[in-house]
């Protein structure tokens, strides 16, 4: 009797063990998203939050398209980063310990890598994310520090594909 039970309590944890897999879960994302960390950067993995399917229109209507309401769109405008123009627009609020959701738009070339945060321009205490994106077009779930440092800004890290990178900011509303 003893031995079934050793048995089944060893074969539930195994079960539960491999369920878990490589992603994790810290509680302050809703959506089921594979994230990684590459060069310190979060991003969400090849085909994990697509937003193709007409889910942002990029024109100021928004449909949240399964994501839950990122609360109402706020134009923070362009600035250049090197070589591109990049514009911002934020929905909802920028709150401490929050996250923050953008739509990134870029022109004037092939972008290699577009990397963001909320902070200081040197990302101290931030986590840069790592947008994907489609056309110039990027969108993007930051995770806001807990504690934001006065002069914190959103930054916007623009690698061409020369691997040449260059940042502006916007200020948070």
């Amino acid at each position: 009797m003893t031995r079934i039970f050793s048995f089944f309590v060893l074969t539930l944890a195994l079960a539960m063990f491999s369920a878990c897999g490589d992603e994790h879960d810290n509680g302050e994302h809703d959506d089921d998203h594979g994230h990684s960390q590459d060069d310190g950067d979060h991003h969400h993995e090849d085909g994990d939050h697509d937003h193709k399917d007409g889910d942002h229109d990029h024109d100021g209507d928004h449909d949240d398209g399964g994501h839950g309401d990122h609360g109402d769109r706020h134009e923070l405008g362009s600035a250049t980063a090197g070589a591109f123009k990049v514009t911002v627009a934020l929905f909802g609020d920028i709150a401490a310990g929050k996250e923050a959701v953008l739509d990134i738009d870029v022109e004037g070339g092939k972008v290699g890598a577009l990397r963001t945060w909320v902070g200081s321009e040197s990302g101290t205490g931030s986590m840069k994310a790592k947008l994907d994106g489609e056309d110039g077009s990027y969108h993007g779930h930051l995770e806001v520090p807990a504690k934001l440092a006065n002069g914190s800004a959103i930054w916007v890290e623009v690698e061409d594909i020369d691997g040449k990178r260059s940042a502006t900011s916007f200020t948070i509303p």
